[in-house]
Order: structure tokens, then C-alpha cells, then sequence
């Protein structure tokens, strides 16, 4: 259990952070399974690590939860936040920041 009580929970022998996080890889592997749908997910990567790097110094890196990739191309990078408070998640509104500055990348908070 973490401070936020969040608990940690295995899906398909991959390890979450969080139930929550958990559900969401949940409905995208449904969405990747339902070929009726438009736009549905094609590609699915999980906890992809991002490294900010300024003048040769390794400043932090930044582990986002999710890329979705749909079938039109669209991409989604998206962050599973159960409490939005705190200074975890000062730090993290500040990684957000770094993405856009550093990659020109959007994060979705669900």
C-alpha cells in the first residue's frame, strides 16, 4: 500500500500500480478486441520511461503509464491518477510541464 492507499494488483501477469490503473488496461484491451468499433485501440505500451536530459545533464525521468495507439493513428498518452494531491502530484504536474516542453507530448490524466 502506498500513502494514497493505493493497491498494487496483477491483470494478465503484469503488475499495476493500482486497481485503477489496472481497469483501464482493462477497457483498452477490450477496445483492441472490438473490430466492430471505428476507432479501435491497435497498440497498447505500457509504462514507457522518458528521460530529461538538459546540456548532457540527466535532469529526472518520467514513467507514463499508457501510449494508445488507434486505428486512425491518434495517440494517447495517458497518466491513471487516483488522488490529485500532495506533493506526488506537484511532481507529476511538473513532469507534465517537462513532456510538453521536452517532447511536445500531452498527457491525459484519467
Amino acid at each position: 500500500m502506498n500513502k494514497f492507499h493505493a493497491k498494487k494488483t496483477i491483470f494478465n501477469g503484469i503488475k499495476f500500480d493500482s486497481i485503477k490503473e489496472a481497469n483501464y488496461y482493462r477497457i483498452l484491451l477490450l477496445q483492441e478486441k472490438a473490430t466492430l468499433l471505428k476507432n479501435r485501440v491497435v497498440r497498447i505500451e505500457l509504462q514507457v520511461v522518458f528521460k530529461f536530459v538538459l546540456n548532457g545533464y540527466k535532469i529526472t525521468t518520467y514513467r507514463l503509464d499508457f501510449i494508445v495507439v488507434y486505428g486512425d493513428g491518434h495517440i494517447d498518452c495517458v497518466d491513471v491518477k487516483g488522488c490529485k494531491k500532495g506533493s506526488a502530484y506537484e511532481i507529476f504536474r511538473l513532469k507534465k510541464q517537462m513532456m510538453k516542453a521536452f517532447y511536445n507530448i500531452e498527457i491525459i490524466e484519467k
